[in-house]
């Protein structure tokens, strides 16, 4: 099991290490190397957990989009229509 968690560390440090980059020098402008050299891993480990540049921005994307999911999940009163509930959860007066 240590094997497992320290892949999951580093596919998390690839990660964060890409978002990073892409938002300091753009995705266009960013090469393989700067997040390689940011995340201060091997081409074999980032090879090992992502195809290429592309899946590793599609593995960006959909975490960010089961976040938004779940704050939006998070956010949604059952009891209430959607956007009452919305306002009532988020409302400084909130009871």
């Amino acid at each position: 099991m240590v094997v497992q968690a320290r892949a999951v560390a580093t596919r998390q440090r690839i990660l964060d290490a890409a978002i990073d980059v892409f938002a300091e020098k753009g995705y266009g402008d960013s090469g393989l190397a700067d997040v390689l050299e940011r995340a201060d891993v091997s081409k074999g480990a980032f090879y090992y957990h992502f195809e290429s540049k592309e899946s590793l921005a599609e593995s960006i994307i959909a975490a960010f989009d089961e976040r938004l999911s779940q704050a939006v999940d998070d956010a949604f009163d059952p009891l209430s229509p959607s956007l009452e509930g919305i306002v009532r959860r988020h409302s400084p007066s909130r009871p």
